[in-house]
């Protein structure tokens, strides 16, 4: 049966509820009112399922748009310990309906005001480590609560060791403007914000600090600060939350790295994860899987302060472009030399065949250039790439030495010792090499370049 503070007002909801949502959802009861929502239990026919049916203000403008924004981010989120969006509904009067994930357990608060006092570590360890999974998955989003607290925190069944899971996940921005109070604007409950939210802003680590404030109020047993929301605020801004000696280490040191004012200096979700499962691990009597996730925990450490490292020394120190090397001999000085080595081969050139090639010639073809042509077929060789890149200079330095005027097409410039060959009548191929003046010239070539 349903019930609430105000049975004429439930009534009128139910009766609103069942025109604007389809069949398929059959009210079961009344969960609860926040600043901007009511919560519904309902049973989804379809799905055959329970579901929560959360129930807004009428949405205009901005509001409706930022609604939509942070929405279709939480739509993204898709892990065990967020409370999963099933669907979301507009009516024609601008009315928005969120149908998500069922929790029977209870919230986090109602659990406190059960059971008020300090919590065992050991439980708090669990539960802090859970938060702090969801929290590590929409941030790896780049998403932020902005509104982590107790009521948003719900049990997933009613066993003793239930899960627990995050609730109204991106739905604090939408909240910004619809409250009356004098912290219009802020994100968050005042208990429970950041230093950073006090001032209109918010980041991942918001989300750390405000995970630091419940595990607090957990072990202590109360909240680390209390009074209306202006003493809240200089308290969050200003002070340092007293911390008990008596708690088990490393507690102490990681509530006071959680409330630190300066969000760079809190833990990322991911190391809250590993901090807390070894805390586990540890108070329950796993001393193995603790060694384990310390070793996780210390390479953690060591990778980001490797990153850090690594941009600070890209922003510090600009990389240098890398000067060209200086070459051994200049362009003009190289160019200088070829000339005169090819002076001394030119002249060498200019000797008659019979000179330069005595023995290359067959008796029978001397006195007769074409049969030579004929008789004597060059052997091709490649270039080394040093001989290579010199004759391209060679090539395209304007000079003239007359050279093609005096150099018949079929001759070649003995640049080394030659491997040509002539077959004699008696089919016999005999290998000759050039005249020793040739060969000396050719020496100070391969000299001076150092081939």
């Amino acid at each position: 049966m349903i019930s609430g503070p105000d049975p004429s007002s439930l009534a009128r909801q139910v009766a609103e509820i069942g025109r604007e949502l389809p069949a398929r959802y059959r009210l079961l009861g009344y969960l609860g009112q926040g600043a901007f929502a009511t919560v519904w239990q309902a049973y989804d026919r379809l799905h055959l399922r329970p579901v929560a049916i959360k129930r807004f203000a009428t949405l205009r403008g901005q509001r409706r748009s930022d609604f939509y924004k942070e929405l279709a981010a939480l739509s993204l989120l898709e892990h065990e310990r967020i409370v999963a969006l099933y669907d979301l509904r507009e009516t024609n009067e601008g009315r928005q309906y969120l149908i998500l994930e069922y929790c029977d357990g209870g919230t986090l608060r109602r659990a406190i005001e059960r059971s008020p006092g300090p919590w065992s570590p050991q439980v708090v360890a669990r539960i802090g480590y859970q938060v702090a999974q969801g929290l590590e998955a929409a941030h790896r989003l780049g998403l932020t609560h902005r509104d982590l607290k107790p009521e948003n925190l719900l049990f997933a069944t009613n066993q003793k060791l239930s899960p627990i899971k995050i609730a109204d996940f991106g739905l604090a921005r939408s909240r910004r403007g619809l409250d009356d109070g004098r912290l219009v604007g802020l994100t968050g409950s005042p208990a429970y914000m950041a230093p950073e939210q006090y001032r209109g802003q918010w980041c991942l680590a918001s989300d750390l600090y405000a995970l630091g404030v419940i595990l607090y109020e957990l072990l202590h047993g109360r909240l680390p600060f209390e009074g209306s929301p202006g003493e809240l605020a200089r308290q969050h801004l200003y002070e340092k939350p007293y911390i008990s000696a008596n708690l088990p280490r490393p507690w102490p040191e990681l509530l006071e790295r959680l409330l630190v004012k300066v969000p760079e200096r809190r833990p990322t979700a991911t190391e809250c994860v590993i901090r807390l499962s070894a805390m586990e691990n540890r108070l329950m009597g796993h001393p193995e899987r603790e060694k384990a996730l310390q070793r996780d925990m210390q390479l953690l450490r060591s990778t980001l302060r490797q990153l850090a490292e690594f941009g600070e020394s890209a922003e510090e120190e600009p990389e240098e472009p890398q000067e060209e090397p200086t070459p051994a001999i200049s362009p003009s000085e190289l160019l200088e030399r070829s000339r005169e080595q090819l002076a001394r081969l030119a002249q060498a050139a200019r000797q008659p065949r019979e000179q330069r090639y005595p023995q290359a010639i067959p008796a029978s073809h001397q006195g007769d250039p074409a049969p030579l042509a004929t008789a004597v077929t060059p052997q091709e060789e490649a270039l080394p790439p040093s001989l290579a890149s010199a004759q391209s200079l060679f090539s395209d330095a304007s000079w003239d030495d007359g050279l093609t005027d005096e150099i018949s097409a079929d001759e070649e410039l003995p640049l080394g010792p030659t491997h040509k060959q002539d077959t004699n009548q008696a089919g016999t191929a005999e290998a000759t090499t050039p005249p020793p003046d040739a060969q000396r010239n050719v020496h100070d070539v391969f000299s001076q370049f150092g081939w």
